[in-house]
């Protein structure tokens, strides 16, 4: 049993107060499709786990997810043993290269996006891959629409901070929706990200609206940049705290399986210096510690976007790339 449900079941957290049905993890074979879903038709034998934590229904006879939750099970293994695959070979879809060949997809704006995230739009890079699909859908892209709408209803499902922004942009986009009247900004949201959730000695700044320029507090204005208190021209960035970051930590427990590890993540992030000593300990195990910064930043970035978006702007564009 995975150890999510043993935690749910004795606490009722993610999922409330009795009755509910548990389990995330599950098997089988499909019985219908949505009349979008081209991925997988109805007889595919398949395996993944429900969207965490809104998910949770495993246990029942037939369960109705998202295509994005499941991969075909592979020649060979029989339907019981898919459960007990290591998750690792999902997790490994956006490994550090993948995500590395995503931003820059993303960022070039030119609509390969769609090539690399086709039959693997995970939770793990909806915000990131929503905007390259924005590009993708404006450039009819060939197998943009389908995967647009189909990110645009996994962030609604998920609905962290900043899905429902992104989500509206994408449907309006498709002509599913009224566009959102908010200006647009050519920001970086991982740079908007630093600024807001970055070190709390130099955080906060200011962000250009000529150029959509993330300016940090350190950052003095030069002659030529006007009076940094011109409103017309400065949009100015307040440092939000690291509450957000720490939860992030731990939602991330929350997925963890090992309850050893577990136990060891839950000891780190008491008192402080939490954050450092997370890594620490997390970095014993490298798969993990990269798939806690893949949360990390696809939280980040939604948060930047609902900020922005609080602020009457959208991001326009892809930014740069991060190395």
């Amino acid at each position: 049993m995975n150890p999510v449900d043993v935690t749910a079941r004795q606490s009722g957290v993610f999922v409330g107060e009795p009755p509910f049905v548990l389990g995330w993890d599950v098997s089988g074979t499909v019985e219908t499709v949505c009349l979008r879903v081209t991925i997988y038709q109805p007889g595919d034998e398949v395996f993944g786990m429900l969207p965490f934590p809104q998910g949770h229904s495993g246990y029942a006879q037939y369960v109705i997810a998202p295509a994005r939750a499941f991969v075909l099970k592979p020649e060979g293994l029989e339907l019981m043993g898919s459960l007990a695959v290591d998750y690792g070979c999902l997790v490994s879809q956006w490994d550090a290269e993948a995500v590395k060949a995503l931003r820059s997809a993303v960022y070039n704006g030119d609509g390969s996006v769609v090539g690399v995230v086709c039959g693997r739009l995970t939770g793990d890079v909806l915000q990131l891959a929503g905007g390259g699909l924005l590009d993708a859908v404006t450039q009819d892209v060939e197998g943009a629409v389908e995967l647009a709408a189909q990110c645009a209803a996994a962030l609604r499902e998920r609905c962290w901070d900043g899905d429902e922004d992104l989500a509206d942009q994408l449907q309006a986009a498709l002509g599913q929706g009224p566009t959102p009247l908010l200006r647009s900004l050519p920001v970086d949201l991982d740079e908007l990200a630093s600024l807001l959730e970055g070190d709390p000695l130099c955080g906060g700044g200011r962000i250009d609206l000529r150029s959509g320029e993330c300016w940090p507090q350190s950052m003095e204005c030069d002659e030529d940049d006007g009076d940094e208190d011109d409103e017309d021209r400065w949009l100015h960035v307040a440092h939000e705290g690291s509450r957000e970051g720490y939860r992030d930590m731990e939602l991330f427990i929350a997925t963890m399986e090992d309850p050893a590890i577990i136990d060891r993540l839950q000891i780190a992030i008491t008192g402080t210096g939490a954050f450092r000593r997370f890594k620490d300990v997390l970095s014993r195990w490298p798969q993990e510690l990269q798939r806690y910064y893949q949360l990390s930043n696809e939280r980040q970035r939604g948060r930047a976007r609902a900020w922005l978006a609080a602020e009457g702007f959208r991001p326009a564009g892809a930014g740069k790339p991060r190395s």
